[in-house]
């Protein structure tokens, strides 16, 4: 079994939360000044299976980034591998957007390409005007395919979560507490407990952003 997967609720944004949403145009943003401009808190309520120490959290539903925002652009053309500046199994994906809205260091994610291989998650090593270049090993020469896409998302990324046991419908046992949060992105984290509970335990927890 396993403890179920919950979404987290931020306080100061409607007694039903809530669900940050940036694709409707939902964007996090609190009232504070200074260092507390970067943070949010918010809660959760999961439900003990008696047998597990750790659980998920999600920030938003599973799949979108908190305080992130998605930018595509258009790609149609694949390389094969190649060595470039001296570095094995490069691919370079060109096409008709301007690129040097990313940086060197991004996260992009390719879709849409014909074989599959050319799709995925890279990191982007070189920029130039309307391509860039990643290591992959295993891509294949392709295009023009005018159907595939990269996406690059920017904004904050989180540096830490603190987390811990609230009051708020909390009917787990009193000797079970949080432990803290591990595995953390902008999507989800995870958040570990002293040992096994059934009933319901209330979460609060502080959102750190890094920038």
């Amino acid at each position: 079994m396993a403890i179920a997967t919950v979404n987290a609720t931020y306080i100061g944004y409607g007694s039903n939360n809530p669900t940050i949403n940036p694709s409707q145009g939902q964007i996090a943003a609190g009232q504070d000044s200074g260092i507390l401009a970067k943070t949010l808190v918010a809660t959760a309520v999961v439900t003990g299976d008696s047998s597990s120490t750790s659980s998920t959290i999600n920030l938003i539903d599973g799949v979108q980034k908190l305080a992130q925002y998605p930018v595509t652009v258009p790609f149609t053309n694949v390389t094969a591998p190649a060595t470039i500046n001296g570095t094995a199994n490069q691919a370079v994906y060109s096409g008709v957007g301007a690129t040097t809205q990313f940086a060197v260091g991004n996260s992009i994610v390719f879709s849409g390409f014909a074989n599959g291989a050319n799709n995925g998650t890279f990191t982007i090593n070189a920029i130039s005007a309307n391509s860039v270049t990643v290591t992959n090993a295993s891509s294949v020469l392709e295009g023009p395919n005018y159907g595939a896409l990269g996406i690059v998302y920017k904004g904050p990324t989180i540096a830490a979560i603190d987390i811990s046991r609230s009051a708020n419908a909390d009917t787990a046992p009193a000797g079970v507490g949080v432990v803290g949060a591990h595995n953390i992105s902008n999507i989800s984290f995870t958040c570990d407990y002293s040992g096994t509970f059934s009933g319901t335990m209330g979460l609060i927890f502080v959102i750190y952003f890094a920038s």
